[in-house]
């Protein structure tokens, strides 16, 4: 175990370390939280480990470290060959669906943990984590995988933001537009696009990228995983936001469960 927080290493730095993770033979697990690696620190990370699969990094905790979908396309494509990677959790960070979706499907044959469920674990709390519908997705694949949430039986995942449909509706839609033309905004200069005037004004020189965000894609999967679940018998996703359609999806889903404790 290597641990490198809180040393402001930078882009340039994760340069320079990134062969030496990558060709390490005996490193298993990295910290390098709060390093402002940016999208060109991790790419270089991933990428160098992509590019040697036999290396021996088992363990990865990225949960709320910014992780971008640019990020997000060079870590699938490492997961996608990793041997050794057994544990990624990737909650709270700024991927979208698309994202989640790519590396729900890098780990679709191995037994990797995308959400920090460990294998035997018999409960999980995640209440009051602001969970969006993208962390909903990894948490589906994590349900779904028999050697990751087999012994699961209870899970909470109350009051957070699973089917949070607050966003910014274009009047246009276009190629990948969502629906609706629902579409998120997120700052890249640092201001709330909340609140800031200016930019619902759209004259500002503020920097924005869009991502797309498919607000029931994260309850849809979770359903699926929870009725597919032989395990579970408890779920709390209350205070989430789900509406009447995302209420409906969850009720489904354990329908056909006799003695299933919903709390919704």
């Amino acid at each position: 175990f290597l641990d490198l927080k809180f040393n402001f290493i930078g882009p340039e730095g994760a340069k320079t370390l990134a062969p030496v993770i990558a060709g390490s033979s005996s490193l298993t697990e990295l910290n390098v939280v709060l390093n402002y690696l940016d999208d060109e620190g991790w790419c270089s990370i991933f990428d160098a480990l992509h590019d040697n699969p036999h290396n021996k990094i088992a363990k990865w905790d990225l949960s709320f470290q910014g992780i971008t979908p640019t990020i997000g396309k060079s870590l699938a494509a490492y997961v996608a060959t990793s041997t050794s990677l057994t544990h990624c959790n990737l909650l709270r960070n700024e991927i979208d669906t698309v994202t989640a979706q790519s590396l729900v499907e890098a780990v679709k044959d191995k037994n990797i943990s995308l959400a920090g469920i460990q294998p035997g674990q018999t409960s999980a709390d995640f209440a009051n984590q602001n969970l969006k519908c993208v962390d909903a997705v990894l948490l589906a694949c994590d349900i779904s995988k028999a050697a990751v949430g087999a012994s699961l039986t209870a899970l909470n995942l109350s009051n957070n933001l699973l089917a949070d449909s607050s966003s910014w509706n274009c009047d246009v839609e276009g190629p990948g537009c969502l629906g609706g033309g629902v579409r998120r905004w997120s700052s890249t200069s640092g201001c709330d696009w909340d609140a800031c005037e200016a930019c619902h004004a759209q004259d500002h020189g503020h920097a924005h990228e869009l991502q797309l965000i498919d607000y029931m894609a994260g309850i849809n999967a979770l359903a699926l995983a929870i009725a597919g679940s032989s395990s579970l018998t408890e779920l709390d996703i209350r205070s989430n936001k789900l509406g009447s359609d995302g209420g409906a999806v969850i009720r489904k889903a354990v329908s056909r469960k006799d003695g299933f404790k919903l709390e919704i």
